[in-house]
C-alpha cells in the first residue's frame, strides 16, 4: 500500500472552511466566501469566485486569490502570494515571499528585507505596510505606510504617499508630486523633485520640499509647538514666491464658530496692528533665516501659539502662506 503523498481538497458554490492536511495540498475554494488554511507542508490554494481567505501556514506555500476581495496570508516559508482580480490584502508572513497583486487596488504587508512585490502599471493605487527599516517602494506601487516601530521608507518615481507614525521617522519622495505624513514624532521629511505637500504632524520636525513649487502644512498648532529647548520646527529650502505654507486647517479664531483666516502682519508685534478678531502671522529676521510666528485670537494673549523656522530666506510676504 503506497503512501499518501498530497491531498486534492474542493469547496462547495457555498461558504466552505478548506483545513489542509500534513501533506502538500491542493485546496480549491470555488465558489463563495471560502477560509483556507494549509497545514505543514507545501500547499497549493485556489480561492476562485468571491471574497476568500487563504493562509498558507508552514511549507513554501503557492496562493492564488483570484477574483473577489481575498485577504492572502503565506505564514512561515518562502511564499508565493497572488492576488488576482479585486481589492486583495497580501501579507507574505515570514520568510522571503514573492507578492503579486494584480489589478484593483491591494495592500501588501511586508516583513521581510528579501520579499518582493510585483505591481504593473495600471492595476490600481496600491499600498505597502512596512515592518522592515528603510523599504524603498517598487516599480508601480503609489503607497507606503511604516508599521509601528519603523522609522523610515523611501518612495519611487511616481506620485507617492508616505505615512510615517509616533516615531521619528525619515521619509524621502525621491520624484514625483508627493505627499508625506510624520505624524507623531521628531520626522525628517525629503520631498525630492516635483511638487510635494509636506505634513509634518506633531512635534518638531525638520522638513525639505526639495525642488519644485512645495506647500508645507499645518494642522494643529501641535504640529509647530512653541516650547522648544534647542530648535523649533524648521523648513531647510522654503523658496519665497515658489512655495507656501499651509496655515488654512488651523481656525484662526477660537471664540467663533467655523475656520476663520489669519491675517499677515508682516514684522509688527502681536497686537500693535489692529486686529478685530482674527488671528495673526508674523516674522522676524534672526539672521539669516525668518522665525515665522503664528498668534490665534481667542486664547486671551498676544504670545505665539506656533514657531517655524525657514533656514533659506531672510523674509516672507502673505503671498506665501495659505492662510
Amino acid at each position: 500500500m503506497g503512501e499518501i503523498s498530497m491531498a486534492y481538497i474542493q469547496g462547495t458554490p457555498g461558504n466552505d472552511f478548506l483545513p489542509g492536511t500534513y501533506f502538500g495540498d491542493i485546496i480549491e475554494g470555488y465558489a463563495g466566501n471560502d477560509t483556507m488554511r494549509g497545514a505543514d507542508n507545501s500547499d497549493t490554494m485556489y480561492g476562485g469566485n468571491d471574497n476568500d481567505d487563504l493562509f498558507g501556514e508552514y511549507g513554501n506555500d503557492f496562493l492564488y486569490g483570484d477574483s473577489g476581495r481575498d485577504y492572502l496570508n503565506g505564514g512561515v516559508g518562502d511564499d508565493y502570494l497572488w492576488g488576482g482580480s479585486g481589492r486583495d490584502t497580501i501579507d507574505g508572513g515570514s520568510g522571503n515571499d514573492v507578492m503579486r497583486g494584480g489589478t484593483g487596488y491591494d495592500t501588501y504587508v511586508v516583513s521581510s528585507p528579501n520579499d518582493q512585490v510585483i505591481e504593473y502599471s495600471g492595476e490600481g493605487l496600491d499600498i505597502v505596510v512596512s515592518n522592515i527599516n528603510g523599504y524603498t517602494l517598487g516599480a508601480n506601487v503609489e503607497s507606503l505606510l511604516l508599521g509601528n516601530t519603523i522609522s523610515d521608507g523611501t518612495g519611487n518615481s511616481l506620485n507617492n504617499r508616505l505615512y510615517g507614525n509616533d516615531a521619528n521617522n525619515n521619509l524621502s519622495g525621491v520624484g514625483g508630486a508627493d505627499e508625506l505624513f510624520g505624524n507623531g514624532g521628531a520626522d525628517a521629511l525629503n520631498g525630492g523633485s516635483g511638487s510635494d505637500t509636506l505634513t509634518g504632524g506633531a512635534d518638531f520636525d525638520v522638513l525639505t520640499g526639495g525642488s519644485g513649487a512645495d506647500y508645507f502644512k499645518y494642522v494643529s498648532l501641535s504640529d509647530a509647538p512653541t516650547n522648544y529647548i534647542f530648535f523649533p520646527e524648521t523648513i531647510n529650502d522654503f523658496q519665497r514666491g515658489i512655495d507656501n505654507i499651509d496655515l488654512s486647517a488651523i481656525d484662526a479664531n477660537l471664540s467663533s464658530s467655523g475656520n476663520q483666516a489669519f491675517s499677515f502682519i508682516g514684522t509688527s508685534d502681536f497686537g500693535s496692528v489692529p486686529r478685530g478678531s482674527q488671528g495673526q502671522v508674523r516674522y522676524e529676521n534672526t539672521g539669516g533665516s525668518v522665525l515665522v510666528q503664528v498668534d490665534v485670537y481667542g486664547d486671551g494673549d498676544y504670545t505665539s501659539d506656533l514657531d517655524i523656522m525657514l533656514l533659506s530666506t531672510t523674509s516672507v510676504s502673505a503671498s506665501d502662506f495659505i492662510l
